[in-house]
């Protein structure tokens, strides 16, 4: 059913956009019969409408909370009530007007709120005052909806503040929209977890795997003040007997997990579930790490507002590698050095994830990793742009990335990589993860089929270009043939999204992160029963499917 059927006016002025006003109504369509929905500033009723056309088939009910007297909007200050009454005419029935302050109108609100929606006043302390008393009314699982929360400062620190401690899911986004389910009766109690959670995703590489847990386990860092995990993405038994014999000669508890689910994403992500540290910090199974290297990348997290810190990634060569390989960009071999200082980062630079430390809240915030390379190439075209993609959203509200060249790794490169098959594939595999980050770009602005099309079409002519180049200049055949082999992937890409919508709709999810895998332990406050494990959870073991 369309919200205009059932009283949703979209002609009536407003700040969200089309989707942001859908998504209010479906969350609204989603609650239990008799909701109790409280808005939280109504202005001209757009939103009111929308939430309340969601509620009307469950018999719900929306409290409209305002000054109506719209003050600090862009605007200017006049008396917007009436005009408020006549655009809720169809949906008077369902809706409650309450003229006032909000903390004021609390009172008039008994019932467990099943839906809260802030979009009142933007900044910090109002935003906080508002949480304060509206907050303990919301039922266990309710949902807490946060307009303005892609630019709003005062909205992103109420939300790290306030919901990250109490989510039972991770959030979602929608343009400029936040919500999450919380339970409200969570307290607040301090962390006894240890500070950091080093996660290593591992795919058939039993012997690398071994030397990465031993560099690891040598830290010249307190033992009880970091955990080791490790995420087995291709299950044989093989991993789990390194860990256990690595266990018995090194006197600690390692973390094993398997994720059958084939993708580097979803092996991050069970790691996140599965560890207990305040900061995640990921490697590859192919890397060293010197016995300083823990504490170096974890020091800039005294900064609040850092959410990202990465380091160094230098070769290890197996083989002394051609001279052409020089031609070809060091992320191809997710080689990194920006330099002998500290600095911080802005969009588009970023670290890699193979030496890279991240929040866990500000990770559980943004709905964790797009995805990521994927071990079987027949699913090739479900790759997305992975760590690149959680760097963009976590720019995109406000937090910081930093470099810091004192926490080294070095990354084996294996003369399997020397040949220039790889090199192509790898190239074709970029290409698919940029024709993934633009159509996540334009579909916020309505990218049509005929656009991914003409793209697509674009590319490929390009590719066919680089060819030719090829083909009369030797001495660069390899950087050449690497590039067509770049826009071939992204225009095939562009083309097959563009014809299948299930890829487009994958492709555009807000997040690939599953709530019920989420444990709801958020970094700075912890609930104080003890977490679920991932081992735990049976139905964790499922097939890919």
């Amino acid at each position: 059913m369309r919200p205009s059927d059932c009283g949703a006016d979209f002609s009536i002025f407003t700040h969200l956009t089309r989707r942001e006003r859908l998504l209010l109504f479906d969350l609204a369509r989603g609650l239990d019969d008799g909701a109790t929905i409280v808005e939280i500033g109504s202005y001209l009723g757009a939103s009111t409408t929308f939430l309340a056309a969601g509620a009307r088939r469950g018999g719900g009910r929306v409290h409209a909370v305002d000054t109506w007297t719209n003050i600090g909007m862009s605007e200017g200050p006049r008396d917007t009530y009436e005009e408020f009454l006549t655009n809720i005419r169809q949906l008077r029935d369902l809706i409650v007007p309450l003229r006032g302050r909000s903390t004021e109108m609390a009172p008039q609100v008994q019932a467990p709120i099943d839906l809260l929606f802030i979009d009142g006043d933007h900044r910090y302390d109002a935003v906080a005052e508002d949480l304060e008393i509206w907050l303990p009314k919301v039922r266990k699982n309710g949902v807490v909806v946060f307009h303005d929360y892609g630019w709003a400062e005062g909205i992103q620190m109420a939300v790290r503040e306030f919901i990250l401690p109490l989510q039972v899911n991770h959030g979602h986004r929608e343009d400029s929209i936040y919500w999450t389910r919380i339970d409200p009766t969570r307290s607040k109690v301090r962390s006894e977890y240890p500070t950091a959670s080093v996660i290593i995703p591992t795919c058939d590489r039993p012997s690398y795997l071994r030397d990465a847990i031993e560099s690891v386990s040598n830290q010249e860092f307190s033992p009880s003040e970091y955990e080791i995990v490790i995420v087995d993405n291709r299950p044989t038994g093989e991993a789990r007997a390194i860990v256990r014999d690595l266990e018995k000669s090194h006197g600690r508890s390692i973390v094993f997990v398997e994720e059958p689910r084939p993708g580097l994403h979803n092996a991050r992500h069970t790691g996140a579930m599965a560890a207990t540290g305040r900061i995640l910090v990921y490697i590859d199974d192919d890397i060293f790490a010197p016995r300083h290297w823990l504490a170096r990348i974890l020091e800039p997290f005294a900064d609040p507002a850092v959410a990202i810190v990465g380091s160094k990634v230098l070769p290890h060569w197996e083989k002394t590698p051609p001279t052409w390989v020089t031609q070809l960009p060091p992320y191809y071999l997710s080689l990194l050095d920006l330099g002998p200082d500290d600095r911080e980062l802005h969009w588009p630079e970023g670290v890699h994830g193979c030496n890279m430390a991240v929040r866990f809240s500000a990770f559980y915030e943004i709905g964790g990793f797009n995805p990521d390379g994927l071990p079987d190439k027949g699913h090739i075209w479900w790759r997305g742009d992975g760590e690149t993609g959680l760097h963009k959203k976590l720019y995109d509200v406000g937090y910081k990335v930093i470099y810091t060249p004192h926490a080294p790794i070095r990354h084996r490169i294996s003369h399997t990589r020397m040949q220039r098959e790889y090199f192509n594939w790898r190239a074709f595999s970029q290409g698919i993860s940029d024709s993934y980050s633009k159509i996540r770009r334009r579909t916020k602005r309505h990218t049509s089929s005929v656009r991914m099309v003409q793209h697509g079409a674009s590319c490929l002519l390009r590719a066919g270009k680089f060819v030719l180049s090829a083909a009369f200049n030797r001495e660069e055949t390899p950087k050449r043939r690497a590039a067509a082999w770049y826009w071939y992937g992204r225009g095939r890409h562009q083309l097959r999204t563009a014809l299948r919508p299930s890829l487009l709709e994958y492709i555009v999810r807000d997040s690939y992160l599953r709530d019920s895998e989420s444990r709801s332990r958020i970094q700075r406050e912890t609930p104080s029963h003890p977490p679920e494990t991932v081992a735990d959870r049976p139905a964790r073991r499922a097939a890919y499917g």
